[in-house]
């Protein structure tokens, strides 16, 4: 690529004496050149060989594929293999060893420019393996770098071979890395696309787009892609080359969101940084960037536009560019400048005839999606029809077809004429139209042995006296249903707790909490696990952890005898008072009382905490257990010493910074000036 060259003009008299910059070619030179220019240092490497492998091929005056060979578990190891000219041994002792050296800066049909890209597997590793294939001889060299010392490159073999000219870089990856190496060859392939000379990867790429984008539209000037990240925010590159960069741009007529624009430019109209993973964006290059980004996108409306007209329909056009015309928010496409292009369309229905939504809902005006309009089946009553219980019958319809994707519309009292009518309107096919009578009908309804109670519980087996498993079920009530079991769980494997009824209040023997019934309960459940405490929610711990919950009746517990160490408020209570009255004071400080700032200033505290996790629900652990009032005052005879040694400890920022300012200011000795007298 042909550098730009800022147009400025210098004289001096000869009576000045004046000297040009220059480099000195030392190893702090090479590190701070190679080491630092380039942020992405997975990325940047790949993207300059590959670039190379471009430049050889059209040097060599063909548009051949070169290979790229991606790092897998195997075979961790990055390799890009060209099939141009090679390199002479004299060129690679100069070329290769010499920064800013290149022979591509005399002409715009290659990209490179500034020869620093050879010399980028430095950014990454001190060694690689370079291979040249020249006229039937093979070279092959270590690039090497030991510390910070100055790379060498040295000749270790040379052989007779009758593989293609070309060049061969190679050096080893991080295992770490080859995720990396992935997406960072998903990233550079859109640069590729189109380009004169592509890569092939081997094993092939099936990492998708990183930014979750589409190609849906493209002209010569610009690609057009559909960001699918949530609500991302549009953005616009420029392609110069293979190379895209990014740029702080706008494009006005483009939507807000999910739109990225690739502007193509001729390779040499922009200025590049040296690293060529930004432009350059002076205000000549600035200026140029924003004229290409409005041609760019007026060349996109005006070649859409001219594809829409020469559309068959208007439904033709939406079914082909509402998916682009969605992403531009400048001038309105239609079609042959009657109804706009876009997804969503309504048309009114015949007279009498109304869209049956369902639950009294019954509109005469149809709205389709444009995308789903080939799969829509219609189910429709002419007007002297009245068939009973049409949902059913499509229902069942729609089961027998075996055809999930497809939706159903129904539509009561269509007439004759109005089957043709919405066809020329949507331009559907005659097999979408079925009439609701020719359906089957549905079966009788059975009745109804098995039902969940008016309580939303599961119905008892039976009447006899057996415990309750709680288990998640969000049709439930509260979440947590209420299934009888024919006995528990043996050698413990289960806590429990009192319950008067069904679906009734959770009774705790040991706790002050009152009225714990299932939905206070089922979000302050319990887990043990050495020495850490959590909770999580009810239905996530009765289908994950390995202890279900029972809850047992009066005339169960005379039964089935449950072990009272089992009992929940007991179990807990026996946990607790297994740790160190101080770890759990510290939690409680923590949580009460303004604990972020004692924290900083005991480092006894810290060191509990980390033997000890806790969450905001401490005081709700500590009730069921009962222990939350000795607690409690542990915590605020503490709270009280630390304000006697800290008297700032929960004071307010702003008077920590007035504190902070004078504590500062008292501590500076204090200058003493000598005054002059001065003469009247």
């Amino acid at each position: 690529m042909i550098p730009l060259v800022k147009e400025t003009e210098e004289s001096f008299s000869e009576e000045f004496v004046s000297n040009d910059y220059q480099i000195n070619a030392t190893a702090a030179a090479f590190a701070a050149t190679v080491d630092t220019l380039y942020q992405d240092k997975v990325l940047s490497p790949m993207r300059e060989y590959m670039v190379n492998a471009a430049d050889a091929h059209i040097e060599a005056g063909h548009t051949r594929n070169f290979d790229v060979y991606l790092p897998t578990t195997l075979q961790p190891i990055f390799k890009v293999r060209d099939y141009g000219p090679g390199l002479s041994h004299e060129k690679i002792l100069t070329h290769m060893t010499t920064m800013f050296s290149s022979g591509k800066a005399d002409t715009n049909e290659q990209t490179g420019y500034l020869g620093l890209g050879s010399k980028s597997v430095f950014a990454y590793t001190d060694f690689a393996s370079l291979e040249s294939i020249q006229n039937g001889i093979k070279r092959v060299y270590v690039l090497a770098r030991s510390g910070s010392s100055v790379p060498t490159v040295t000749l270790t073999s040379e052989t007779s071979t009758d593989e293609h000219d070309g060049l061969v870089i190679s050096y080893a990856v991080k295992p770490s890395d080859i995720s990396r190496f992935k997406e960072a060859a998903a990233t550079l392939r859109r640069g590729f696309n189109g380009y004169k000379v592509c890569p092939t990867f081997h094993p092939p790429l099936d990492v998708v787009d990183p930014n979750n984008s589409v190609l849906i539209y493209e002209t010569d000037k610009a690609s057009l892609y559909r960001n699918s990240r949530g609500y991302s925010p549009s953005k616009v590159f420029v392609r110069q080359g293979p190379i895209i960069y990014p740029v702080p741009h706008k494009a006005s007529g483009l939507s807000t969101y999910h739109t990225e624009l690739v502007v193509n430019v001729p390779i040499g109209s922009l200025a590049v940084a040296t690293s060529r993973e930004t432009l350059s964006l002076d205000s000549v290059t600035d200026n140029l960037v924003k004229n290409f980004i409005e041609e760019a996108v007026n060349d996109i409306c005006d070649e859409l536009q001219e594809e829409i007209n020469q559309c068959t329909s208007y439904i033709e056009a939406c079914k082909k560019f509402s998916h682009v015309t969605e992403q531009i928010s400048g001038p309105t496409l239609r079609y042959k400048n009657h109804s706009e292009v876009r997804s969503i369309i309504s048309r009114t229905l015949p007279a009498g005839c109304f869209w049956d939504r369902g639950s009294k809902r019954k509109e005469s005006m149809l709205t389709i999606n444009i995308r789903t309009i080939d799969s829509l089946m219609f189910y429709y009553t002419e007007p002297h029809e009245f068939v009973t219980r049409k949902v059913d019958r499509v229902a069942i319809h729609v089961d027998s077809l075996n055809q999930p994707n497809t939706q159903s519309i129904i539509l009561d009292r269509l007439p004759s004429d109005g089957l043709k009518d919405l066809s020329e309107k949507f331009e559907l096919r005659p097999d979408q139209f079925v009439n609701i009578v020719n359906l089957p009908a549905p079966p009788p309804v059975q009745p109804i042995t098995t039902r969940r109670s008016t309580s939303g519980y599961t119905p008892n087996s039976n009447s006899g006296a057996k415990p309750y498993k709680l288990i998640r079920d969000y049709n439930a009530t509260h979440g947590v249903d209420w299934v009888q079991v024919d006995e528990l769980p043996a050698n413990n494997e289960y806590l429990w707790l009192p319950a008067k009824r069904k679906g009734g209040s959770l009774t705790m023997t040991r706790g002050t909490i009152t009225g714990l019934s299932p939905q206070n309960f089922g979000s302050r459940i319990y887990d043990f696990s050495g020495q850490k405490v959590w909770f999580s929610n009810l239905s996530r711990f009765v289908d994950s952890k390995p202890v279900p919950l029972y809850a047992i009746l009066p005339s169960v517990e005379k039964a089935f005898k449950p072990s009272e160490t089992r009992l929940l408020d007991v179990f807990i209570e026996s946990e607790l008072s297994k740790l160190d009255i101080d770890i759990l004071v510290a939690a409680w400080v923590r949580n009460h009382n303004a604990g972020s700032k004692i924290f900083p200033a005991c480092q006894n505290l810290n060191q509990y905490i980390k033997e000890f996790t806790y969450t905001e629900n401490l005081a709700t652990l500590l009730n069921i257990a009962g222990l939350q009032s000795a607690v409690q005052k542990e915590a605020e005879a503490f709270f009280r010493e630390a304000k006697k040694r800290y008297p700032l400890l929960d004071a307010p920022e702003s008077e920590l910074r007035d504190f902070y300012i004078k504590a500062i200011d008292k501590s500076r000795p204090k200058r003493k000036t000598k005054g002059k007298k001065v003469n009247a």
